[in-house]
């Protein structure tokens, strides 16, 4: 099955499957997501023999491996700084300015 190839033996016969299958007649699709491959929170979608990770906001490559550099774009205005920590980032606003990008001024009253 699935593209296998049948040998004959004495009395038997045994398949060489294809890749991403397996079973005496190569009926079982492998389960690439077994061994947990997708890192950082990633889901893992198995596909013959291979598989694909989707990524958290944050997160980015194959395996979900490589944190995006957030606070290099700049999120943060008005002189605010940024940190940045498992995915998410937060804003330290300059006084006069507060919100998630300190995007927003605050109001003095006279």
């Amino acid at each position: 099955m699935n593209g296998g190839e049948c040998m004959n033996g004495d009395n038997n016969y045994t398949c060489k499957c294809m890749p991403g299958y397996a079973g005496t007649n190569c009926e079982t699709d492998t389960n690439d997501c077994a061994s947990s491959p997708c890192r950082n929170g990633g889901t893992c979608k198995d596909l013959v023999a291979r598989y694909r990770c989707a990524c958290i906001r944050g997160f980015t490559d194959r395996n979900c491996e490589t944190e995006i550099e957030i606070c290099d774009s700049g999120p943060c205005k008005n002189g605010g700084t940024c940190s940045q920590k498992n995915g998410k980032y937060a804003c330290k606003c300059t006084a006069g300015y507060t919100g998630l990008n300190c995007d927003k001024g605050v109001l003095h009253n006279s």
